[in-house]
């Protein structure tokens, strides 16, 4: 597998894509969801730039670059504050297969049947993904492995 190490500038040039795409279709999001962890630093600059209010949805499918179980019932913020006329825009890092995503929508759509309208970006999506996000910033190959700058040792202190 090939791995494409990003920048921090690189990350805002993708959330900028993402932005103008919303601007263009002059979306507007009441709330902004970020997957934890990927999701939550692309999330948060969307929210500051749109405006919206923030929240969390805690989804663990990866150690690294290694898959194990999904686990999508962890925690989920903003719960009982979204109404039916809300519009949600649910982020994360990357559609790699698809399944963090699809069961986050899922457990939102549980957890508050008022939530109709939930859009979803990414910075990233693979056309092998179960999942094709309403927006996405850049299409890569499926086997590409991206090296966010946040997962990156160096930034955690312990390269």
């Amino acid at each position: 597998m090939k791995h494409e190490k990003l920048t921090w500038k690189d990350v805002e040039k993708l959330v900028d894509i993402l932005e103008q795409k919303f601007m263009k279709e002059k979306k507007k999001y009441d709330f902004i969801i970020g997957i934890n962890r990927g999701g939550l630093i692309p999330s948060v600059m969307l929210s500051h730039r749109l405006g919206s209010t923030h929240g969390v949805h805690t989804v663990h499918s990866y150690n690294g670059t290694e898959k194990r179980q999904l686990k999508a019932d962890l925690y989920l913020s903003m719960v009982g504050f979204i109404h039916s006329h809300n519009t949600v825009l649910l982020v994360d890092d990357i559609a790699d297969s698809g399944e963090s995503i699809q069961a986050s929508l899922t457990r939102i759509k549980k957890l508050d049947s008022d939530i109709k309208n939930i859009d979803v970006a990414t910075l990233h999506y693979k056309p092998k993904s179960i999942y094709i996000p309403q927006y996405y910033a850049k299409k890569i190959d499926n086997d590409i492995w991206i090296d966010y700058p946040w997962e990156q040792h160096k930034y955690l202190g312990t390269a």
